[in-house]
């Protein structure tokens, strides 16, 4: 599997000592765009939640294929250059002493790192991919009786042990936090360059048995100038996360919903959509609201609205034997698609038509995968906002009030 994420970059000081700070990242370059895969992953992870939730026969089993088509895939190779592969993104910190590249989820709450309990030749592959591996000093106190086991979207898993040692990100450290050692990974993740996640969300999602352990973020709280984080993950370009402030560039342009009492970073999703500024309706209801994650690729809304959306674009069709919306194209960046507003709460967030493409469905590189794709029944499952969301809005995870904001970029 080609790697997910991204490149890391140097740290840079914190604005605020101790007290905000800013981790930049940029997409990967060598990425391998393939739209059925990111669906049949996001289906996974949500199904884990969700378990109503039917994943589509083609996407059941659907692995990358060998080699995709390289047309209009031109990538830049210098910090703050433009980069076609808008996908996850990986970010530096730091356990004890050494630095880790580390991808940042939204979607899940555990803390887990590649480590020197994994068999030698999954630690070998992993340093040959310029990947490190978490050694704990002989001083690492080990949460005795504590173990954890997650799955990830495509199905991959891992599982290990649990330490207490210092996490470090940017001029914020977390003396004791709860790190989650790899012993056994499965093979999806042999060639991840990334070393392991960083879960974002609240701790009541974390996989820690017999008791869950606070995130990073929670234990970081009382160091931060002000208790958000905010997510700038710009399309072919550098994006950052930030902790303790809101970049003055958005503060007053920022919009506020309330988070529903569930445990996710999670809002009210009411009214359908728009489409070119039109509303769009399938009269459900929308019980189960929208939840904004940075863990997942595309935005997931319910077959209906889906629907909806391509049947006002030019020869769109649903792929059953694929399970997923495809196409006509002659450019898999192209700008004609139809804009997207979303609801955030009571309020509407807009992906313009540049966004709504996210790769070539076929190797003839005549037909394209949508960036919005259908996600089952609207009564039974939440709209999923990912990364194309986050590239077209500043976001912010505003932990102290209880709230999700974002301004159009």
């Amino acid at each position: 599997m080609a790697p997910r994420g991204a490149i890391g970059l140097s740290l840079p000081k914190s604005s605020q000592a101790n007290s905000t700070f800013t981790v930049p990242v940029i997409p990967n370059p060598n990425f391998r765009r393939d739209g059925f895969f990111e669906l049949s992953k996001a289906y996974r992870k949500y199904q884990r939640h969700f378990s109503h939730l039917v994943i589509p026969p083609a996407l059941v089993n659907y692995t990358l294929p060998a080699t995709l088509s390289s047309r209009g895939s031109k990538t830049g190779s210098v910090v703050a250059s433009p980069i076609i592969h808008d996908t996850m993104y990986l970010s530096p910190i730091y356990i004890g002493s050494q630095k880790f590249n580390m991808d940042f989820d939204t979607g899940s709450a555990d803390l887990w790192v590649f480590s020197n309990k994994l068999p030698k030749t999954v630690q070998q592959q992993h340093k040959r991919l310029g990947g490190a591996i978490y050694k704990p000093a002989p001083n690492t106190k080990t949460a005795r009786g504590l173990t954890w086991k997650i799955e990830y979207a495509d199905g991959s898993s891992a599982s290990g042990t649990v330490v207490i040692d210092k996490v470090k990100i940017g001029g914020i450290a977390v003396a004791t936090q709860a790190v989650e050692v790899a012993s056994k990974i499965s093979s999806s993740f042999n060639d991840f360059e990334g070393d392991g996640l960083l879960g974002l969300g609240f701790s009541t999602i974390n996989t820690v048995s017999p008791s869950k352990q606070k995130t990073w973020f929670e234990n970081a709280l009382p160091q931060l100038k002000s208790k958000v984080f905010t997510a700038d993950l710009n399309k072919q370009a550098a994006g950052s996360y930030s902790w303790g402030f809101i970049n003055t560039q958005y503060t007053k342009k920022v919009a506020y919903a309330k988070l529903r009492d569930s445990g996710w970073w999670h809002v009210d999703a009411a009214g359908g959509i728009k489409v070119n500024g039109k509303s769009i309706t399938d009269h459900g209801k929308y019980t189960f609201g929208a939840v904004p994650d940075t863990g997942t690729t595309l935005i997931l809304l319910p077959d209906s609205l889906a629907r909806l959306y391509y049947a006002k674009v030019p020869g769109a069709e649903y792929l059953s034997s694929s399970g997923a919306w495809v196409y006509p194209c002659t450019s898999d960046s192209s700008s004609s698609m139809p804009s997207i507003s979303l609801p955030v709460g009571n309020l509407w967030a807009t992906i313009p038509g540049k966004h709504m493409t996210y790769a070539y469905a076929n190797s003839a590189a005549t037909m394209c995968f949508g960036s919005l794709q259908g996600f089952g029944d609207p009564d039974v499952l939440p709209f999923i906002y990912g990364d194309i969301f986050f590239k077209a809005n500043f976001a912010v995870f505003d932990y102290g009030n209880r709230r999700f904001g974002f301004a159009q970029k």
